[in-house]
């Protein structure tokens, strides 16, 4: 079993990025970050990470041949996330949640609304 299996979270979403530190708990052991940003933005975004206490988790960044519309990223979160073991997904954006909900549905899928501090469970069906 992958050790980001039975309760992994994926956390990183636009809020983060921003500076925001709204976002739900989690366990950083148990933890791998998922992004739609480039391969090649990895540098960057591991900066932020670690700027925003974060630093230590493993990151996952969406291959640069990859398309970045909403269905492409989506699949390709959803695909990384099973890779990983995760269990759970949080993700910022209510779109992207919906269809990785679709895409993957062995994932509990939270919609992160950080300007409120909560999560809805999103589920889609085929």
């Amino acid at each position: 079993m992958s050790p980001h299996g039975n309760a992994a979270w994926y956390f990183l979403h636009r809020h983060l990025a921003e500076g925001r530190g709204d976002r739900p708990a989690f366990q950083p052991a148990r933890a791998v970050a998922i992004t739609g940003r480039r391969c090649s933005d990895r540098a960057m975004t591991a900066a932020w990470l670690a700027r925003c206490g974060h630093g230590g988790l493993p990151l996952e960044c969406r291959p640069g041949g990859l398309a970045h519309d909403p269905a492409t990223v989506a699949e390709y979160k959803a695909r990384a996330a099973t890779r990983w073991g995760c269990t759970h997904f949080v993700e910022s954006d209510a779109e992207q949640a919906v269809r990785i909900a679709a895409a993957a549905p062995h994932l509990v899928v939270l919609w992160w609304i950080a300007t409120e501090r909560r999560g809805v469970v999103v589920g889609a069906a085929g």
